[in-house]
């Protein structure tokens, strides 16, 4: 839905859908940080951790890691979601499909909390 709206340069709107898209943008990147959470083989989510547990420098580390998988799978996605963006007018139902099928698949034993040991405190 925040891409839904058309953009009034009159009214300011570009400053704010900047920030919603920078935020989508880096929503998306840290959906793939081994930091942030842990995928199965099929990229479905299995975990999302718990920040709170982790040594903040060792997470930090897992989001520059450029030459990963997990890199070049967010790399993609961002592609995509502003290939739908700009080529599709930002149809929300493409970006839905985006984040419920790639981005955000959750496996059917996703759970919150705890965290990987290489990135406790």
């Amino acid at each position: 839905r925040a891409f839904a709206y058309k953009v009034n340069s009159d009214e300011g709107d570009c400053e704010a859908a900047g920030r919603v898209l920078g935020f989508a943008l880096h929503t998306i990147e840290d959906s793939y940080s081994k930091s942030h959470v842990l995928r199965n083989g099929d990229w479905s989510i299995n975990r999302f951790q718990n920040y709170s547990q982790q040594n903040s420098h060792k997470h930090g580390e897992a989001d520059k890691e450029k030459g990963s998988v997990e890199y070049q799978k967010a790399v993609e996605a961002v592609r995509k979601l502003l290939n739908i963006i700009i080529c599709q007018n930002g149809d929300p139902a493409a970006i839905r499909q985006l984040l419920q099928n790639e981005v955000l698949l959750l496996s059917p034993n996703a759970s919150v909390g705890g965290t990987n040991p290489s990135y406790q405190k």
